[in-house]
């Protein structure tokens, strides 16, 4: 639908994103649906009317299809954690659920502190729309419990598994086979990469 959108220039359409990002959702059927909306330099939306105006009408879609949704809006004008690329940006998510457990702190961990937060935050509202936690704070305390504790990576692992996903490749991140090609830029000074 997005190439349809693209041609057409109706990639900023209310109703074409919603259909579009919704139907996915609504077709898992889940008792309860919380959505990371987003605005800025990275996202469809530029500004934050745009994007609540969104969060609005896919939040009218799921609990129209009886599933309880809420929306949290978020800037996204920046690359979030230190990884960027599908496996890579898997790799970080994987350190980071393991550095509890093993006591380890990678390097990237530090830099990955937006990425934690934010993920922290939605799994609280999670918590509080299937009632586990009374409110957002109680929430946030939660996850980040079953994050240092290790219960996040084994929920993680019984997910790869109950898709049929290889455990090997998450255990040993560093075993999965690397890309064919890759090439260094190294900048001959410092500053900022824009858009």
């Amino acid at each position: 639908m997005y190439a349809l959108r693209d041609v057409t220039a109706t990639v900023t359409s209310i109703a074409l994103q919603t259909s579009s990002i919704m139907s996915k959702k609504i077709a898992e059927r889940p008792d309860s649906l919380v959505l990371d909306v987003k605005f800025g330099k990275g996202s469809f939306n530029n500004e934050v009317e745009a994007s609540l105006e969104l969060a609005k009408s896919m939040i009218q879609a799921g609990e129209l299809c009886g599933i309880r949704t809420s929306a949290l809006v978020t800037r996204m004008d920046n690359v979030m954690g230190c990884a960027v690329g599908n496996w890579l940006e898997v790799k970080e998510c994987i350190n980071i659920m393991t550095m509890g457990a093993s006591g380890k702190t990678p390097e990237c961990i530090s830099r990955s502190k937006d990425l934690i937060e934010i993920t922290l935050t939605l799994a609280a509202q999670m918590l509080v729309q299937a009632k586990k936690a009374a409110t957002l704070q109680e929430g946030i305390a939660m996850a980040q419990d079953h994050l240092l504790s290790g219960k996040c990576w084994k929920k993680f692992r019984e997910m790869v598994q109950a898709q049929g996903g290889s455990l090997r490749c998450i255990e040993s991140p560093e075993d999965y086979p690397k890309a064919k090609y890759s090439a260094k830029v190294i900048s001959p000074k410092k500053g900022f990469i824009t858009s």
